[in-house]
Parts: C-alpha cells; sequence; structure tokens
C-alpha cells in the first residue's frame, strides 16, 4: 500500500436518504413513508446495514474520498470465498 495514499476505514453502519434528504432508518419505515411508489421503487433491503453480518470485519475495507486527494472515490475491499452459504438470506 503506499504510503501517501489517504484512506478511511470501512463501515459498519450507514444512514439511508432518499432525494429530499430524509433518514430512512429501516426498509420497513421507507415502505411506511409518503413516498410516491416510482421513488420508494428505488430502494432495496440490501441498502441498509444487515445485522446478519456482524461478524464480517468491515473495517478492513478501505474507502477513498475524491477530496483527500484529488482523485475519484473509491471502495476497497478483498473478498475471498471460503465456503458456500446454505442460505442466502436477507435480514430486513
Amino acid at each position: 500500500m503506499h504510503k501517501r495514499l489517504k484512506r478511511r476505514p470501512g463501515l459498519r453502519t450507514w444512514k439511508v436518504f432518499d432525494d429530499n434528504m430524509d433518514v430512512h432508518e429501516t426498509f420497513s419505515s421507507l415502505s411506511e413513508s409518503s413516498l410516491p411508489s416510482s421513488v420508494k421503487n428505488i430502494f432495496r433491503p440490501t441498502m441498509w446495514p444487515s445485522e446478519c453480518d456482524d461478524d464480517l470485519p468491515l473495517e478492513r475495507c478501505m474507502r477513498l474520498y475524491p477530496q483527500d486527494q484529488n482523485t475519484g472515490g473509491f471502495f476497497v475491499a478483498v473478498l475471498r470465498k471460503v465456503h458456500t452459504r446454505a442460505c442466502m438470506c436477507v435480514c430486513v
């Protein structure tokens, strides 16, 4: 890793905003909101942090912001498949 590369750790939690900059805490709260269906259909349950993946070391990922070093923004993670999951479920 380049010593002068400015990077930030990955996140375990984040907020999901709509176009009006209103925060939606969960996918369920978005579904109950008064937003038009055309806007609600853009959002997916996987856009919110999953409680199922608390064991994933997301803080080991790197986020590279364009304003930190006058570049484009990037998210860097190394993925290694160690076994096949029996069930790919989405926690909502």
